[in-house]
């Protein structure tokens, strides 16, 4: 065989070897992450497909779907979204700091607070951030949310009258401080949201998410609450007190 047939044979075996471990990539990623999802103590989760651009150091994770899993075999429905995506953030590499940014679509969250571990959901139980730093390299900086659903409830309120956050729209920036390094609380935050029979929420702040010590300014606010839907709420706690040997006096709030 000639030199440079040669050259052009292995040529071609190196890129054929180089496009086969690209399109095999995805999948690989994808049981990675389903492994370590299926081994989250106390979860359980699965994603359908994972999407990778190598350029620009982008995934995208789609049908993300995590349950709270409890000895008794109850399994509740803890976080659920159409897709998750982690990308570069240009901004940040040309300022000289190689982090990320990710954006959640239509992501649901399901809250349960209990005084009993077995009975609570918070997600507190595993750090979910570092789960996220073992499938992707990169410290995220900035992060979305786009028309998120949070529902809150205790074990003593049903799944009907759970508090539920609708159309939540959200933004975390500056997470890793690679802008304003002197501030005491330096990542900023600011969520919309309807509450409460379509009441809006806003609340927005700063804090320093790395203190040992949590560190936070929050501006909140809520306007035009029907609070006849607060009626669950007022008895959840109404009761709680007696519990406890005190009294609180509450009253049903009418149409």
């Amino acid at each position: 065989m000639r030199r440079k047939d040669k050259i052009l044979l292995t040529v071609g075996v190196v890129l054929t070897i180089l496009i086969a471990a690209r399109v095999a990539l995805p999948y690989a990623v994808e049981n990675v992450i389903n492994r370590k999802l299926a081994s989250v103590d106390g979860y359980d989760g699965r994603i359908d497909d994972v999407d990778l651009a190598l350029w620009r150091g982008a995934m995208a994770i789609d049908d993300v779907r995590v349950t709270r899993t409890t000895d008794e075999g109850g399994n509740e429905p803890f976080f659920d979204c159409d897709r998750l995506q982690v990308s570069l953030e240009w901004k940040s590499l040309l300022k000289g700091s190689l982090v990320a940014e990710g954006d959640l679509f239509r992501p649901v969250v399901n809250i349960v607070q209990a005084e009993e571990k077995d009975e609570q959901q918070t997600g507190t139980e595993t750090k979910w951030p570092n789960f996220l730093a073992g499938v992707y390299p990169f410290d995220i900086n900035t992060f979305r949310v786009h028309d998120g659903t949070v529902r809150f409830r205790t074990p003593k309120i049903s799944a009907d009258d759970a508090l539920v956050a609708h159309n939540v729209q959200a933004v975390l920036s500056n997470l890793t401080n690679v802008v304003e390094r002197g501030k005491e609380t330096f990542a900023q935050f600011r969520l919309n949201a309807d509450v409460l029979g379509g009441a809006p929420l806003r609340i927005s702040g700063s804090v320093n998410p790395i203190a040992g010590q949590p560190t936070f300014d929050v501006n909140f606010q809520l306007e035009s609450v029907n609070l006849k839907d607060m009626n669950p709420w007022l008895r959840q706690y109404a009761r709680a007190d007696a519990e406890a040997g005190s009294f609180q006096l509450y009253m049903e709030i009418a149409a």
